[in-house]
């Protein structure tokens, strides 16, 4: 008789991260009174890497390639936390780093930092954050392109002077593999990176909105519902109720993380480290690295 009940997963190297240490480990979110200590609270490493899980499944068999996004993924987070108040459209910019310059027309006290105070605790916001997050897309890539732009040529072993724009990348490509390589291929293999490094800034944005929601909710999140939460605003397998699992070797230490649909599939195993006792918390941390 046919059944539509799940297939139990029968590989005895997957461990349910139900069962990891570290799995209901709390995450140590504190309302704060200000704004601008905001992105002290929020867990950037989580954010991350779920912000970039549907592409390093996709190139989770190419170690240099997942450590590229991975990288790149922790670029966006970075660049979001320096001027989280802005990117969230509650304050003015106020750069951290000398990267980002403060943007014209923009002083310090006009418009003022909103009061945290008037956002209510029990409402949710996360659509109200993500909504100026992805708005601020555009920012977020004119911040960053040149560097995002450096890791993935680094990739083919080319290194980009200048400014790393568009046209200087091809041009290094051009000069790396010669005149035999199709221009038209070069053009699409720059393009394809681009619009990776957007979706990057998208998904890891919508991430950090789903963590600010906690926040300001004054939930205390543990890690494996944050990390299965997560994945399920890009992961439909997620959505629908997927469940993290731990790759062990032979010696029960893990290996990597991977998700199992809710039939039973196993998904793409990414790498990660640590040992028997390392919690999930690392682990996630380490995907990739």
């Amino acid at each position: 008789m046919e059944t539509d009940a799940p297939v139990p997963v029968a590989d005895p190297f997957l461990i349910l991260a139900d069962d990891w240490p570290g799995a209901w480990d709390a995450l140590d979110f504190e309302r704060p009174d200000d704004w601008r200590e905001v992105a002290a609270e929020l867990a950037w490493d989580v954010a991350a890497v779920c912000g970039a899980w549907v592409y390093l499944e996709a190139h989770h068999q190419d170690r240099a390639r997942t450590a590229s996004l991975r990288r790149r993924a922790q670029i966006v987070a970075d660049t979001l936390r320096d001027d989280l108040p802005f990117m969230v459209d509650v304050g003015p910019s106020s750069p951290a780093g000398p990267g980002q310059p403060q943007l014209p027309l923009l002083l310090g006290d006009d418009p003022g930092l909103e009061r945290l105070s008037d956002r209510a605790g029990d409402m949710s916001w996360r659509t109200y954050f993500a909504l100026p997050l992805h708005l601020r897309t555009d920012l977020v890539l004119q911040r960053t392109a040149a560097t995002l732009r450096k890791v993935w040529m680094a990739e083919r072993g080319i290194e980009v002077a200048g400014d790393g724009s568009t046209e200087e990348a091809i041009h290094a490509i051009r000069e790396r593999f010669g005149p035999a390589i199709d221009f038209a291929d070069i053009q699409r293999w720059v393009a394809d990176r681009e619009r990776e490094d957007r979706d990057l800034v998208d998904h890891v944005g919508g991430q950090v909105a789903l963590q600010i929601e906690c926040l300001l909710r004054k939930q205390v999140p543990t890690v494996l519902p944050l990390v299965e939460e997560g994945l399920a605003l890009h992961l439909e397998d997620a959505a629908l109720g997927a469940a993290l699992h731990v790759r062990v070797d032979g010696a029960g230490r893990p290996v990597g993380l991977c998700l199992v649909s809710y039939d039973g599939r196993p998904r793409a195993v990414l790498t990660t480290s640590g040992e028997p006792e390392t919690d999930l918390r690392q682990l996630v941390a380490a995907v990739g690295s």
